[in-house]
């Protein structure tokens, strides 16, 4: 079974999965499942699920099986639940769907978030079904999908910081679970220039150069290839260990995606000196700490309004000197 619900920008040199087959001896318990060594960021989960026929002959719900996210402790996470279902115990009588449950668990007790009762698309029991759960961090949306070959959204619901902490599954006696797959992406980091915004301030600034602070001013971006990070406040200093005409952005504030880990005095990205005046081959880390290197520049006009190009994504940020 391939894993369906991966993020789109996900790729082999940052992402890992992980392949537990056989967890049918699972029975009225939680498994956790250990993040790899180095990829500490959880990203979709995905579970083959198997139930028997328990479920149509009692016409309610007994039999289920969960996948959790969000897992920080025993009385902390998210969970997605699936049972078989029948309105009516005829035989003649096809009714069969699977219901779906998303959860909110704390040591308060747990809060049903929603329910979703699924008919199309689905395999009722006896049979098997896909429930999978992805972690869109850029929106702060956990979504749950199922289905019996292809995988079709149930569920979308807000995440905030559940996008961390452990997966883990569930399921009740006889269910089967033939086969789970998690991927995880690793956790990038920047480094830190060791200088605040005071410091970026005192900074002597050369005629025409970039150097000081600039505040967010506005952006010109297609969504279906890029997604806005914040309304970024930066500084910008001499590249300390670069050559002439290099310049360090140094993070000041204003993320939005990820902003529990971007912290003041970070680096941001580079600007790289060209044959040009007031123009720079940029190096840029995304709001996920991703480094774009390739195909992405910035310009200053008057000495006043600063572009952060990303020609490939058709995207434009605009700052203004705010020193």
């Amino acid at each position: 079974m391939a894993l369906t619900a991966i993020a789109v920008n996900a790729s082999p040199i940052d992402e890992r999965r992980v392949y537990l087959d056989s967890l049918d001896a699972v029975a009225d318990t939680m498994v956790s499942i250990n993040l790899p060594e180095g990829f500490m960021r959880p990203i979709a989960i995905e579970a083959r699920i198997g139930f028997g026929p328990t479920g149509r002959n009692t016409g309610h719900r007994q039999a289920k099986a969960g996948l959790i996210w969000g897992m920080k402790s025993d009385d902390d996470y998210h969970m997605a639940v699936i049972s078989p279902g029948a309105k009516t115990l005829d035989d003649m009588i096809d009714d069969r769907y699977l219901h779906l449950d998303v959860i909110r668990h704390t040591s308060a007790g747990d809060s049903l978030i929603k329910s979703v009762e699924c008919r199309s698309g689905i395999n009722p029991a006896p049979g098997h079904n896909h429930l999978a759960v992805e972690i869109d961090r850029s929106r702060k949306e956990a979504i749950i999908s199922i289905g019996k070959s292809s995988l079709t959204t149930m569920a979308v619901i807000e995440c905030d910081g559940s996008a961390e902490g452990r997966f883990a599954v569930m399921a009740t006696a006889g269910v089967r679970l033939p086969l789970v797959v998690a991927a995880y992406r690793s956790v990038n980091t920047v480094p830190d220039s060791g200088v605040d915004e005071a410091a970026i301030r005192m900074t002597e600034r050369r005629p025409d150069s970039p150097i000081g602070v600039w505040e967010y001013l506005d952006r010109d971006t297609d969504s279906r290839r890029a997604l806005a990070g914040g309304r970024y406040r930066l500084g910008i200093i001499p590249a300390a260990d670069g050559a002439a005409g290099d310049y360090d952005i140094v993070y000041l504030g204003g993320a939005e995606v990820n902003s529990q880990r971007w912290k003041p005095g970070m680096i941001k990205g580079r600007l790289k000196a060209m044959p040009f005046a007031a123009h720079w081959d940029l190096l840029w880390y995304d709001s996920d700490m991703r480094l774009i290197s390739r195909d992405i520049n910035a310009s200053m006009e008057q000495n006043s309004i600063l572009s952060l190009n990303f020609p490939l994504m058709k995207s434009t940020i605009r700052f203004y000197r705010a020193d």
